[in-house]
């Protein structure tokens, strides 16, 4: 009789800590990174009255154990780590783990793990749980650089004094197009590629002709031709091509001399001689009896430049104005140029540049793109104001020659003026990037995330907290996104994953049995 109520007493318990478990659950449906628990149960050792027999050969048949049990108790309790939703806050030192992984606080004493990622700072600048006032566990950035090989420790950003100082300008990135088609251009007095004249013999025979020059694809080379409208007029050895260099001296010329033939009747004495080598401007010049010694000419107008401009700094942290000119000298070749500004209260004033620095050629292959520059590799000049001297690469490898509008740029500089802090931000690798008043971002502190081989293992101690048991495992540190860590996600809170439709029938079924 007595065991009888022992029995029903243990199974009253059994699903009275069942039913305990069951409305902690329910009670926490709304806990921010709460994971429930499930209870087990298992029959207790029993007592044996008779044991099993084995048939007898020829006599009686095997007969089965008889034994009553003493009831029920809780073979264990388990913390369920499925995973929930992340829910957004729009508070940015709200973080949410999606995956694997704990964030460790430190009370100074003890470590302590939670999913619950409710943070922000104290007054001073430690980053903290809102519902311990325990410190984030991670790494602090020391000028910008992040060991998270060195020991844990906490997160500490003040709220003032974080600054970075200048940099000097090192290396300025140029990138886009410098335009294919880009050619220099001819033009006589009238304004136009056209011009015409007369050229007359010993004997009186006249013929009226025009000089016309056309520009070809080919880098400051021109097409020239001597035509003449009158029917009766042939001309030989009219045409062909004139080259000019960047300054627009003439570098080649092809075709010619020209001779002159009216009605059939060769002008023997009057020939067009081509235009010299080297000689500027470019005139085509009549050899004969005819008082006109040269036709008029041509003014020649180099190929446009492209001018980029971009600001640089020294190592104190003063703004200077770095302008580099590419003129176009060759089919695939750009000669680039640079000079350096200072603005002062008297007006802009130039920087002498360090000689042999500040200038040099681009070369282009066949495919459109940068194949190699020659010249100087730096910018350099001295700031003229106890800063150090300031040696600048500019780097074209970026560049291209293609037939479209000229768009290089001066794409980026990594020069600075010293700032101070403004304000910050987290990514999603737990990573807090400071940006400063310089427009400079920088990383200041990175959280870490702690793992263990058997979760379940871990004890409960309160306000969404874990700590780290026999049968746990030590604590594995890591990073977020990296060797098996979930990833935090800013501004969101881990959900509890409670389902409450599920602790209701589990609820009603447990109180059945209670009953």
């Amino acid at each position: 009789m007595m065991s009888s109520l022992f029995a029903a007493v243990s199974g009253l318990k059994a699903h009275q800590e069942r039913i305990d478990v069951i409305g902690n659950n329910i009670a926490n449906v709304n806990t921010t990174g709460f994971k429930k628990g499930r209870v087990t149960f298992a029959d207790m050792l029993y007592h044996t009255i008779r044991g099993a027999s084995r048939p007898v050969e020829g006599g009686r048949g095997g007969t089965n154990p008889m034994q009553v049990g003493p009831g029920v108790t809780v073979a264990s309790i388990d913390t369920i780590f499925t995973g929930s939703n992340l829910q957004d806050t729009a508070k940015d030192t709200d973080l949410g783990i999606g995956g694997e992984g704990f964030f460790v606080l430190s009370d100074g004493q003890q470590s302590f793990f939670t999913r619950a990622g409710n943070f922000d700072f104290d007054q001073g600048g430690n980053l903290v749980s809102l519902l311990t006032g325990m410190k984030v566990q991670g790494w602090t950035a020391v000028d910008g650089v992040l060991n998270t090989s060195a020991a844990l420790g906490d997160i500490n950003i003040p709220a003032q004094g974080v600054s970075v100082p200048a940099k000097a300008t090192t290396a300025i990135d140029f990138s886009g197009n410098l335009d294919a088609s880009v050619n220099g251009s001819l033009s006589f007095s009238n304004g136009t590629g056209t011009t015409s004249f007369n050229v007359e013999d010993a004997a009186g025979s006249t013929a009226a002709l025009k000089l016309t020059m056309e520009a070809t694809n080919a880098f400051n080379t021109f097409e020239w031709s001597i035509t003449s409208d009158d029917p009766g007029v042939t001309v030989n050895d009219g045409s062909g091509t004139l080259t000019l260099d960047n300054d627009g001296k003439v570098a080649a010329v092809t075709g010619g001399p020209v001779a002159v033939d009216v009605d059939g009747d060769d002008l023997s004495d009057v020939t067009i001689n081509n235009p010299a080598v080297g000689a500027s401007p470019q005139q085509f010049t009549v050899a004969g009896p005819d008082t006109m010694t040269s036709i008029e000419p041509v003014e020649f107008t180099p190929a446009g430049p492209r001018v980029v401009r971009q600001t640089a700094f020294d190592s104190l942290g003063n703004e200077y104005t770095v302008t580099t000119t590419f003129n176009r000298v060759e089919d695939r070749a750009w000669d680039w140029s640079s000079t350096v500004t200072k603005a002062a209260p008297t007006g802009i004033i130039e920087i002498p540049i360090m000689p042999g620095t500040g200038s040099g050629q681009i070369t282009i292959d066949a495919s459109g793109k940068c194949s190699g520059t020659s010249g100087s590799e730096t910018i350099a000049f001295n700031p003229g104001n106890g800063a150090l001297d300031v040696e600048i690469t500019p780097r074209f490898q970026e560049v291209t020659q293609y037939a479209a509008s000229s768009s290089v740029v001066a794409r980026n500089q990594d020069g600075y003026k010293d700032g101070s802090l403004q304000s910050f931000t987290f990514d999603k690798t737990g990573t807090i990037i400071g940006v400063f008043s310089n427009g400079t971002t920088q990383q200041l502190a990175k959280v870490a995330l702690a793992n263990f081989s058997n979760p379940a293992g871990l004890s409960k101690e309160g306000e969404s907290m874990f700590s780290h048991s026999s049968n746990s495992g030590q604590p594995i540190i890591g990073e977020s996104g990296i060797g098996g860590f979930g990833t935090i996600k800013p501004g969101s809170l881990e959900s509890s994953n409670v389902d409450i439709s599920s602790e209701f029938t589990d609820l009603i079924i447990t109180q059945r049995g209670f009953q």
